[in-house]
C-alpha cells in the first residue's frame, strides 16, 4: 500500500514539474475556450450513458478506462471497443459560453467517438473529446451577421492503474491535438465583410486521476477528469480545460447493480449534478457451451428534484454471446424531446 502511494506521489510531483515548464499565459478570450468536455451529453459508453451518465465503480463496463483508470486494476478480460454515437440537438451546444444562444442555432456532433482497449491494469484508446460544427444566420439592431464554427479535439490516451487490496489508483495520459476554424462576418449595405478569421490548429496533453474501493457487492469511486491540462494554439494563447469532481457509490457488481453518484466543476462555480442507474441481466444461460445474457438498464440525473422538467432520463440495453457484446442507450435531456443522444457500441473480447 505504502509504495503505490509514495509511486502515485512522485509520478504526480514529475507531472506537476513538466507542466510548469511547458504552460502559458491566458491572455484574450479565444472562440471555444470554455467548452466542458465532461458535460454528460457528451458520454462515450451506451452502458454508462443509460444508467445516468456516471459510473466509477463498475470494471466490466466497456470504456473503463476513460471513466476511472483506477478499475483497470479489477479487470479481468480484455475488451477492445468502438463507438458511434448520434445527437438531435434543438439548441446550442450545453457548456459553450462564448457562443450566442439562439433557438435556430444548431451543433452536429455525430461521430465515430471511441477506440480502445482495456486490460489487467493498463488501456489505450482514442477519444474524440469534440466535434462541433455551428452555422447561423441571424440579425442584431438592424445588422445581419454571419457566424461558422467548425472544431475538433482529439485526445490519444495511455492508462495504467495499480492495486493494493481493496483499494485502486489509476491515470489517464492523454496526448491532445485539434483544429479550429471560426469566421464571423457582418453585412454591410447587403455585403458580408468579415469580421473575425480563426484557422488554427492545436496540441496539448491532459491527466485524469481516479481511485476505486470494492469491497464485496459495494464500491465507491472518485475521479478528477482534467486534473492537470493545456492546450496550446498555434496563434493563440494557451488554456486549461474544464477540471470537475465525481464520486459514486454502488450496491451490486458485475450484471446486477444500483449505483448513484455526484458530479460538479471542480472550482465549485457550478450546481451539483445527481446520477442515478440500476442493471439488471436477463440471462439465457449457455449456448454452445458460452453464456449469454441481455441487460436492461435505467437512468436519471438532475440537478434539482423540485421540477421534473429538469431531470433527464435514459435507458439502454445489449446483448453478449461468448465474447461478442453489443450496446444500445437512448438519452434524453429534455421533456421536449428535441435534445437526445444514441450510443452504439460494439465489444470483443480477447
Amino acid at each position: 500500500m505504502e509504495h503505490i502511494i509514495r509511486n502515485c506521489w512522485q509520478t504526480t510531483v514529475l507531472i506537476v514539474y513538466f507542466i510548469g515548464l511547458l504552460s502559458g499565459l491566458n491572455a484574450d478570450p479565444f472562440p471555444i475556450t470554455f467548452y466542458d468536455y465532461q458535460q454528460v451529453i457528451n458520454n462515450y459508453s451506451p452502458q454508462v450513458a443509460a444508467v445516468g451518465g456516471l459510473n466509477i465503480t463498475e470494471p466490466t463496463n466497456t470504456h473503463t478506462a476513460f471513466y476511472n483508470p483506477a478499475l483497470l486494476a479489477f479487470r479481468e478480460k480484455t475488451v477492445i471497443t468502438a463507438t458511434l454515437r448520434y445527437f438531435s440537438e434543438a439548441k446550442t451546444a450545453y457548456g459553450v459560453d462564448q457562443q450566442p444562444v439562439h433557438d435556430s442555432s444548431k451543433w452536429y456532433r455525430n461521430d465515430f467517438s471511441y477506440l480502445g482497449i482495456d486490460s489487467h491494469n493498463i488501456g489505450f484508446s482514442y477519444v474524440a473529446l469534440a466535434d462541433l460544427k455551428l452555422e447561423r444566420d441571424y440579425e442584431t439592431e438592424g445588422e445581419s451577421e454571419r457566424l461558422y464554427l467548425d472544431y475538433y479535439l482529439d485526445a490519444y490516451r495511455f492508462s495504467f492503474a495499480e492495486r493494493s487490496g481493496l483499494l485502486a489508483f489509476g491515470f489517464n495520459l492523454s496526448f491532445l491535438t485539434g483544429r479550429t476554424v471560426y469566421l464571423r462576418e457582418l453585412s454591410q449595405d447587403d455585403v458580408y465583410i468579415s469580421e473575425q478569421f480563426v484557422d488554427s490548429r492545436s496540441w496539448g496533453y491532459n491527466v485524469d486521476f481516479g481511485a476505486a474501493v470494492k469491497s464485496g457487492g459495494l464500491s465507491y469511486g472518485l475521479t478528477i477528469p482534467n486534473l492537470l491540462s493545456r492546450v496550446y494554439w498555434k496563434d493563440h494563447p494557451s488554456y486549461s480545460l474544464q477540471r470537475r469532481l465525481q464520486a459514486g457509490i454502488q450496491w451490486g457488481e458485475d450484471e446486477n447493480y444500483l449505483l448513484a453518484g455526484i458530479s460538479r466543476k471542480f472550482d465549485f462555480s457550478s450546481d451539483n449534478l445527481y446520477h442515478f442507474g440500476l442493471e439488471r441481466a436477463i440471462s439465457f444461460g449457455l449456448l454452445r457451451g458460452d453464456y449469454q445474457y441481455m441487460p436492461l438498464r435505467l437512468g436519471l440525473f438532475t440537478e434539482q428534484f423540485n421540477n421534473l422538467k429538469d431531470i433527464g432520463y435514459a435507458f439502454g440495453t445489449g446483448f453478449q454471446y461468448s465474447m461478442l457484446q453489443i450496446d444500445l442507450s437512448y438519452m434524453m435531456i429534455d421533456q421536449e424531446k428535441k435534445n437526445y443522444a444514441v450510443l452504439l457500441s460494439l465489444s470483443a473480447g480477447i
